[in-house]
């Protein structure tokens, strides 16, 4: 029996949805993978597409700027002793009030759940969580399977201080990522993975990247990549 998407293969998988594939993912079909690509390159070619991307970037970024500007002003207010003196009456006077709390000592204990999960995540919880995430992006499971098809020894969601990169050769210190739209989405997120980058680059590790941006790697594009930052 063929491949049922074309690409003139032997199907080996019967996938979710009943037809038969070469490869345990559609996406992972030379002729599916083909076609993602052509479309996604297409699709930024587009202008109306692109003009839309970015009129979102803008808007997460002026969202951003009246969110600091306000949190700004809020600290400005709460730094005047008059300001202060006032909530401290207004806090006295809802403290009389049994129904507020109780609601007051609810969201402490709250608050308390919150700063424990927030500490486990940060001392390596957040890394092994997102290792048994299966399928976190269509372009970043065919990225990860292409590497490991080149390298079979690379590690997959691989922990490094509190953060994880989406694949790497540990005995290289080589991290390869593919960059999805979540990268890109705001400013924010734009700086915190420049930041997480760059304090995993302290440790003498090196980066691959490829975005959504691009035309997909090939595989040879990727060998010789990594072959190029091995023989440095």
């Amino acid at each position: 029996m063929l491949c049922e998407y074309s690409c003139g293969q032997e199907a080996k998988y019967q996938l979710k949805n009943r037809k038969w594939c070469c490869s345990v993912s559609a996406n992972s079909c030379p002729s599916k993978k083909k076609k993602s690509s052509r479309v996604s390159l297409e699709s930024w070619n587009n202008p109306e597409i692109r003009l839309k991307l970015i009129k979102s970037q803008t808007e997460a970024q002026n969202k951003l700027e009246v969110k600091e500007r306000r949190n700004r002003a809020i600290k400005e207010a709460l730094s005047k002793p008059e300001v202060r003196k006032k909530r401290i009456e207004i806090a006295k006077e809802n403290w009389k009030n049994l129904d507020y709390r109780e609601k007051v000592l609810k969201s402490k204990k709250r608050a308390e759940v919150i700063e424990k999960q927030r500490k486990y995540m940060l001392n390596g919880g957040s890394a092994k969580a997102n290792s048994f995430v299966r399928n976190p992006s269509k372009k970043g499971v065919e990225f990860r399977e292409l590497v490991l098809e080149i390298f079979p020894t690379a590690e997959p969601e691989f922990k490094i201080l509190n953060y994880s990169v989406d694949i790497a050769i540990k005995e290289y210190k080589i991290a390869l990522e593919y960059d999805g739209w979540y990268h890109f989405n705001c400013q924010e997120s734009i700086n915190y993975h420049n930041r997480r980058e760059k304090e995993i680059r302290t440790l003498g590790w090196k980066f691959i990247r490829y975005n959504i941006f691009q035309k997909f790697p090939l595989k040879d594009q990727v060998r010789e990549s990594v072959n190029k930052i091995i023989n440095l």
